[in-house]
């Protein structure tokens, strides 16, 4: 399979997720793809914003509203591993605009990677907002190092509907400015 098309596919598998999932509907946000959904037994809003690139995607997203609830995922187009135990917890290495790569220790899950709800991650959901470019490197449970890099134009607008939409009180959250290095 071409990587053309393979790249079609996770972005058809993503579109269609994201619609199986939605109550309203998804809304285009420069090379971004807002959703929410409230759960129907809950009423528990969830949302998110989704920008598909070379190798794969990111995500800005919340599961439920709550302070530092936004956290950022990148999905992979091929099988990362680590459904638990030590292979759970791997390095990413990012980088924002082609700025100096950084990395921390992100969860990972069958074809994709979070850093886990928290600080740390709205921190970087913040930064994500004002930039245009982002590149990660993700690693199989082989070792096998994986790229992913999107173009995430439109991002301050994708991100900060995300966190409005997840603040404490689900709508009443105005995030941070970004703060300089």
């Amino acid at each position: 399979m071409t990587g053309r098309k393979l790249g079609i596919g996770v972005a058809s598998v993503l579109i269609v997720w994201m619609s199986a999932t939605t109550a309203n509907a998804d809304e285009k946000i420069g090379n971004w793809t807002y959703w929410q959904n409230r759960d129907p037994m809950t009423d528990q809003l969830s949302a998110g914003a989704t920008a598909v690139g070379e190798g794969g995607a990111v995500s800005v997203k919340c599961d439920a509203p709550g302070v530092d609830s936004v956290y950022v995922q990148v999905t992979a187009k091929q099988y990362l591993g680590g459904e638990g135990g030590d292979y759970g917890h791997r390095l990413v290495r990012f980088r924002l605009d082609g700025g100096t790569p950084e990395e921390n220790t992100w969860i990972y899950i069958k074809d994709y990677a979070f850093l886990h709800p928290g600080q740390d991650s709205a921190n970087l959901a913040r930064r994500i907002r004002s930039t245009a470019k982002v590149a990660f490197r993700l690693s199989t449970f082989e070792s096998e190092l994986v790229d992913v890099v999107v173009n995430i134009s439109g991002a301050q607008e994708a991100v900060d509907k995300v966190f409005l939409t997840c603040g404490p009180s689900g709508g009443a959250y105005i995030p941070l400015p970004t703060l300089p290095e």
